[in-house]
Formats: structure tokens, sequence, C-alpha cells
């Protein structure tokens, strides 16, 4: 899990200069940890590195268009990237996974801010 958390802390500094909870991005990342493989896990700083560059300006789009929006606590915090990344690559596992943990809500805010929307 360090590795995953210091990836997506990473690459957030890269893209947004703010505070941000590292709890909460510790306990998502936990989270969603069964929906990578061992050896996804560690080439994640790559597959996310790529995933960031190819994303970069509705990335940054995004981080303009909602810096002041407080109602996604995720969307400030790094593991937004994590999150953003399994919509593209596996967005129903993602969302089975996230409903054991977390409020569908939020999922499906960031989904829908994402492009690739999820239902509950």
């Amino acid at each position: 899990m360090g590795h995953m958390l210091d990836t997506v802390e990473r690459q957030f500094s890269l893209l947004v200069q703010r505070p941000v909870c590292p709890q909460l991005s510790r306990f998502v990342v936990d989270a969603l940890l069964p929906l990578f493989s061992e050896a996804d896990i560690l080439r994640y700083e790559e597959t996310l590195s790529l995933f960031v560059s190819m994303h970069r300006d509705k990335l940054d789009e995004i981080f303009s268009d909602y810096e002041l929006d407080d109602r996604n606590p995720f969307l400030s915090e790094p593991v937004c990237l994590l999150i953003f990344e399994r919509l593209e690559t596996d967005r129903f596992m993602l969302a089975d996974l996230w409903s054991r943990h977390l409020s569908s809500q939020f999922l499906i805010s960031l989904s829908e801010i994402w492009g690739v929307p999820v239902s509950a």
C-alpha cells in the first residue's frame, strides 16, 4: 500500500498545490487495494504516470474548475487520481468494491466529473 500511496501523492503534487489529508488517501488506497494484482501494484508508478500524462489537460481543467468546490472531499485528495484511473480501467469493479467501504454518492460524483458515470 505504501508504494501506491507514495505514487498517487507524488503525481498529485505535480498537478495541485494544496493541503491534503493523508489519512483519507491511506484509507481509500487500503480499501481499493483488492482491485490490483501484485504485478499491478509493482508497476503502478508507471501506470499512473502514463495515465496522468495522457489526461493532463483534462486533470488540469478539473482541478481548476473544482478548486473551491468542497462537496466531494476526494477531489482535493491525491487518491482521486487512483479513482479516475480505475474509472478508466475497471469502473464496474471499482463501483462494487467502493460500495462496500464508502458512500456511493462520492464515487458517483467523481465519475460524473470524470465523464465515465457509474450507478449506485
